[in-house]
């Protein structure tokens, strides 16, 4: 019986959670996520997501308007027959005959969705967080399922606002690389959590969304044998930084990485290119705030590396008061950061392996505190806990910082109230920023 009305009332929260995000997807998300609620969160979560694609800004020059582009210029008319044969193409991963800027199944799929099966490319954010909610509030869920949570704010509290704000909802953006990411995750995630491999074929269908990822999966499945052995991760790590710097030692060894990088960037004709260049040409000369300039570079340069020491001397202090979970994903994130750190000589494989190591990194941190304030409090509260804490929030306030500005410029002013009109308004919407703008 107390099952039963468990459902019921879930399905009763989770309908005034829609309604909610209808009215409000900002307030919707922080009620959804200050109940903890596990049993709806990935469908409240979901659903809250689509709502915050269909508020989508497409400015000019974003990844976004980029697949907007694409998605009018090529699939409004698209046959199924070509989408079909296209579609199998990729699967193998050949782009000969897909479409300019496609150069994988998943985009290929949410284009002739959008494109050719409804006939309304705005739709192509919708359907992509639809896919990004699923897996980045599947994510969420089992975080909320894991952690113990201290009453008001604290360390772990603070921790879990940073994974938030850091390429969340941003993400969005990047439809393509950060579902990549979000999915390798979830499959590490959920593999190690559940038990079941059945969740390593879905990390591995990141590729299939972001090609790149065929680099990136290898490092981090190396966490799946490599984790017991912290010294051997600890020495891979610190080497590391000296193989990126002395490439040509490597050279030989290294696969020929710079076909990933020629897959993973769009195959852009001479129009696009100089269509491009003359957006770049008339945008405003203004010098860049300092959160726009360093934000994403010293958080991974800079805080990861330090938390990353952080944890490995938790681990050292805690001995075996730690569970599998937070060892496993904190190898996975020091070995592809690892990884980003060795192909230093790419500047597209290095900067996306250290921001998606920070993730995994992330994630460690909020298991590693969990384990601490459950199993030795003493050392939770300790001063040198609290003052190595303090200065890792403090050095990510540019990176915070330069997110929530990207939000404000990402989503439509209707974010805040009733989203739905953003719909109406197709090229007259306006982003939060500039209501911001009028307003103050």
């Amino acid at each position: 019986m107390k099952m039963v009305q468990s459902k019921v009332n879930s399905k009763r929260i989770l309908g005034i959670h829609i309604l909610l995000a209808l009215l409000s997807p900002l307030i919707s998300l922080f009620l959804l996520l200050k109940s903890g609620n596990s049993r709806i969160i990935v469908p409240a979560g979901t659903i809250l997501m689509m709502f915050l694609g269909s508020a989508y800004i497409y400015n000019a020059g974003s990844d976004g308007a980029s697949h907007l582009e694409t998605i009018e210029r090529y699939y409004v008319n698209m046959e199924i027959w070509e989408f079909i044969s296209v579609f199998f193409e990729l699967i193998s991963l050949n782009n000969t005959n897909a479409p300019s800027g496609i150069s994988d199944p998943y985009l290929h799929f949410l284009g002739f969705l959008s494109g050719s099966v409804f006939g309304t490319p705005e739709l192509l954010h919708v359907f992509a967080a639809f896919f990004y909610g699923i897996i980045y509030f599947s994510i969420i869920r089992i975080l909320f399922q894991r952690i113990d949570w201290p009453k008001g704010i604290s360390l772990i509290a603070t921790l879990f606002l940073i994974f938030l704000t850091y390429r969340g909802i941003t993400g969005l953006n990047s439809i393509r690389w950060w579902t990549a990411m979000w999915l390798l995750v979830y499959g590490l995630l959920a593999y190690w959590n559940y038990g079941k491999r059945k969740f390593l074929l879905l990390a591995l269908l990141s590729i299939y969304i972001h090609f790149s990822f065929i680099a990136f999966v290898i490092p981090s499945f190396a966490a799946i044998w490599l984790f017991k052995k912290p010294k051997v991760i600890f020495v891979i790590w610190i080497v590391s930084f000296f193989l990126g710097a002395s490439y040509q030692l490597i050279e030989p060894y290294v696969p020929a990485l710079n076909v990933i990088e020629q897959k993973e960037r769009y195959t852009l004709n001479e129009e696009e290119m100089e269509k491009t260049k003359a957006l770049r040409a008339d945008a405003p000369k203004k010098s860049k705030r300092f959160y726009a300039s360093l934000g994403e570079t010293s958080f991974r340069d800079y805080s990861i590396p330090f938390m990353i020491v952080f944890l490995f001397w938790i681990r050292n202090k805690m001995g075996g008061n730690k569970s599998a979970i937070s060892d496993q994903m904190f190898a996975a994130g020091v070995l592809l950061y690892s990884f980003g750190n060795v192909m230093e000589f790419s500047p597209s494989l290095h900067g996306r392996a250290k921001a998606g190591a920070a993730v995994l990194i992330l994630i460690a941190g909020l298991l590693s505190l969990s384990e601490l304030y459950a199993n030795n409090i003493k050392l939770y509260k300790s001063f040198q806990a609290r003052l190595v804490m303090s200065v890792f929030c403090l050095s990510t306030i540019p990176v915070v910082l330069f997110h929530l500005s990207y939000a404000l410029n990402m989503l439509s002013a209707f974010t805040i109230v009733f989203p739905a009109a953003s719909w109406f308004l197709g090229g007259n919407d306006f982003s939060i920023r500039d209501l911001l703008v009028v307003v103050f």
